[in-house]
């Protein structure tokens, strides 16, 4: 598995994208001036993460997904530990990541990768996308931050 930054000229991969943010909406508003990080195996990508440069400071990773068949495998984690060495490299002091507030697994994951819960944005699935979304048969409703100092 290699891990790289995707080219300006390659094509997004948007299901694996859409796995992670549903509405193409939001893809909208934050990959443009996006780095986005992919895991392939020969042609295919395995995993996508995107980073935002909020401020000079603080990168987010926006978007971090796996392809349904390959979770598990420790990919995600790769990811997280590329994002953390991209962002340092470029001079950031803090990364931070969100996750809907039903989202269990992902929040064990973070943490296991050193991102403590620094904050709760409440009702943001609600007020941000125009259908309710559901996971693990539980409507998500507030958004948990994570953060992580570099």
């Amino acid at each position: 598995m290699i891990l790289r930054s995707l080219g300006q000229e390659e094509a997004l991969p948007v299901d694996l994208l859409l796995l992670a943010d549903p509405s193409e909406e939001m893809l909208g508003k934050y990959l443009e001036g996006s780095e986005i990080l992919v895991a392939e195996s020969g042609a295919n990508i395995l995993g996508v993460c995107v980073i935002y440069a909020e401020d000079g400071l603080t990168a987010e990773i926006k978007n971090i997904a796996v392809s349904e068949e390959h979770q598990g495998k420790g990919i995600g984690r790769s990811l997280l530990n590329k994002a953390t060495l991209t962002v340092r490299a470029k001079g950031f002091k803090n990364l931070v990541i969100g996750t809907g507030d039903t989202g269990y697994k992902q929040i064990r994951l973070y943490q296991s990768a050193g991102f403590e819960i620094s904050d709760v944005k409440k009702n943001f699935f609600v007020d941000h996308y125009p259908e309710p979304l559901y996971e693990n048969g539980n409507l998500i409703t507030d958004m948990i931050i994570l953060s992580k100092p570099l």
